[in-house]
């Protein structure tokens, strides 16, 4: 993983990253394959000649093209070809994409071998995931299947098999289903993919799976294949990062005053078409005049910049909600004696009752949360833009220590990159590390800025 950071106020948007790349592991201590981590850069000038940036995070390779190598291309290609709004910038990259990798890198057939890559993965995934349940699953959590205590334990087994495969597959299918459509997809996407994957999913689900599953469980696999290859492999999956590229492009367009930010997910290409998800937008304008705005590993930021993490809101929210859950139920059953229809009416009360007090807790924290953060947001607005630029430094380091200092893998680390783009001054790096030592390689520098860079 790692952690990237954008500050932005009226005159200038800093940028800010480490360096570490996480290889995730597949396995554990007693297989060896554990996570490993490498340096990387992922701050990049977008154009030549606009104030223009980007960052990226999660996967370092598009469709196992490194993204570094594709952004680079893109530059070059851009020449002095500017855009009115930063956005136009990211939809030019998105169909530079989709144009230079179908037509100069990928043929059909590699865009085949890929949809295939994808299903085997989502397969390998809930596989795994089915083996760590059914090794951790003890027999008493059949107890309200009402097992008997004598029963023979293969038998045993098989009841907790099934059950775990119907449980996994069906948290997976949960998320296929709430997965969202990809934007630009054309019309009968989704039904030309199934066509596609018709020949191949049986081959897979067998190869993959080595056992004789339900009609039910078939259907579910064949959906979820169906979603992860067509939708957002990152919104099926069970894991934060995978087959995801997140790229964010910040600057300054031809026609705006003010900077402004773009974040795009994007996963490859299917059927001549790019996956992605525009997340984000933010603009600074008259009445939104700063902004602190922390990218992947990002609580350390939020702690500091907002009071509070939105992973730890999440999780109080969550708990709230919990109990409240937990004490309607037990009121209910206090009122066992009343009729059965009573009860129903009851329940149906209690449920909206607790949705309007979860709604009014959700409102006031999130009123808690942001009285903190104003002084400093405040405050961003002001700073001169080396300021801007020492701060977003800072905030990087400071997960980075984190990360050092606690019993967390060290994730975020390594030199940290700063960029800072204005309007007038374009993008300008105020620490920039290099991989060879630049007295040795006078002959770099000339290529870079005599031509192509």
């Amino acid at each position: 993983m790692t952690t990237l950071l954008a500050i932005m106020n009226p005159q200038a948007v800093a940028l800010a990253a480490d360096s570490a790349v996480t290889l995730d592991g597949t396995g554990s201590v007693d297989t060896g394959y554990l996570p490993k981590i490498f340096q990387s850069t992922k701050i990049f000038a977008l154009s030549q000649v606009a104030p223009v940036g980007v960052m990226t995070y999660d996967n370092a390779a598009f469709m196992n093209i490194p993204i570094d190598t594709l952004i680079k291309e893109y530059k070059y290609r851009l020449g002095d070809k500017t855009f009115q709004q930063l956005e136009e910038y990211a939809d030019d990259f998105c169909r530079f994409l989709t144009e230079y990798v179908c037509e100069e890198l990928l043929d059909e057939e590699h865009q085949l071998a890929y949809i295939e890559e994808l299903v085997r993965s989502i397969f390998d995934e809930i596989t795994g995931q089915i083996r760590r349940e059914i090794a951790e699953a003890p027999y008493d959590w059949l107890s309200e299947q009402t097992v008997e205590e004598d029963i023979d334990p293969n038998i045993l087994y098989e009841v907790v098999e099934h059950l775990v495969i119907e449980d996994v597959v069906g948290s997976y299918y949960k998320r296929a289903r709430n997965a969202e459509i990809v934007e630009g997809a054309p019309a009968g996407f989704h039904k030309k993919i199934e066509t596609m994957l018709k020949p191949m999913l049986k081959g897979i689900r067998d190869d993959v799976f080595e056992r004789e599953l339900d009609r039910t469980v078939v259907t579910k696999l064949n959906y979820i294949a169906k979603k992860a290859v067509g939708a957002l492999y990152h919104d099926v999956s069970g894991h934060s990062a995978g087959y995801s590229t997140n790229v964010v492009i910040a600057g300054f367009g031809q026609k705006e005053v003010f900077p402004s930010l773009v974040e795009v997910r994007i996963e490859g290409i299917i059927l001549d078409t790019l996956k992605k998800i525009r997340c984000d937008v933010e603009r600074i304008e008259l009445r939104n005049r700063a902004g602190i705005y922390p990218f992947a590993q990002k609580d350390v930021i939020e702690q500091f910049a907002f009071g509070v993490s939105e992973q730890y809101s999440n999780t109080i929210y969550s708990s709230f909600v919990s109990h409240l859950e937990k004490y309607t139920n037990d009121l209910l059953e206090l009122l066992d004696g009343y009729l059965d229809e009573e009860l129903e009416n009851l329940g149906a009360v209690l449920d909206d009752l607790r949705s309007k007090a979860a709604d009014s807790f959700k409102k006031e924290q999130s009123k808690l949360e942001k009285a903190p953060a104003k002084g400093i947001v405040d405050t961003v607005e002001f700073l001169p833009k080396e300021q801007m630029a020492e701060m977003a430094e800072a905030l990087v380091n400071l997960t980075s220590l984190e990360r050092r200092v606690s019993q967390k893998m060290e994730t975020v680390g390594g030199p940290t990159d700063v960029a800072l783009i204005t309007k007038g001054d374009g993008f300008v790096w105020i620490k920039r590390k290099n991989y060879f030592p630049a007295e040795l390689n006078s002959a770099y520098f000339a290529r870079k800025y005599g031509a192509r860079g």
